[in-house]
């Protein structure tokens, strides 16, 4: 198993990966869990990107320029993960990051659950909606 980052040690990416199938497992999505393809993304993202692991949850997110408008920055979560509650504190330190790195935007997703949808309404606007067509 691959270590992430210095600093994290395989114990921290052993429990990372179990977060990880146990979010798949949550949301049940039609695709199988990859480990490999998991820990290769989360190494990719700690490389250039935002990982913050907690024993009790995680989020990750990346951020770049708007293809359209090079001066609007977007940092964008890609996984967020918590199973004790304390979701918003690694909210937070996403938000606290992408600030300090000119984000001009925050692109905050959720797999269809009206409680998370309540959470981002109190500070966000619905700007996109996706539809996934499983070929």
């Amino acid at each position: 198993m691959k270590t992430l980052r210095i600093g994290h040690s395989r114990e921290v990416t052993a429990h990372l990966l179990a977060m990880g199938r146990a979010f798949h497992a949550k949301v049940s999505p039609p695709w199988t869990f990859s480990d490999q393809g998991f820990l290769a993304t989360m190494a990719a993202i700690d490389e250039g990107g935002y990982l913050h692991i907690t024993p009790r949850g995680f989020i990750a997110g990346v951020i770049a320029p708007n293809p359209l408008s090079d001066g609007w920055v977007i940092a964008k979560e890609f996984l967020w993960w918590s199973e004790d509650g304390r979701g918003q504190s690694l909210r937070q330190g996403f938000r606290k990051w992408a600030v300090e790195r000119g984000a001009n935007e925050i692109q905050w997703s959720c797999p269809p659950n009206e409680r998370v949808e309540r959470v981002y309404a109190r500070s966000a606007q619905k700007t996109e909606i996706i539809y996934s067509e499983y070929l």
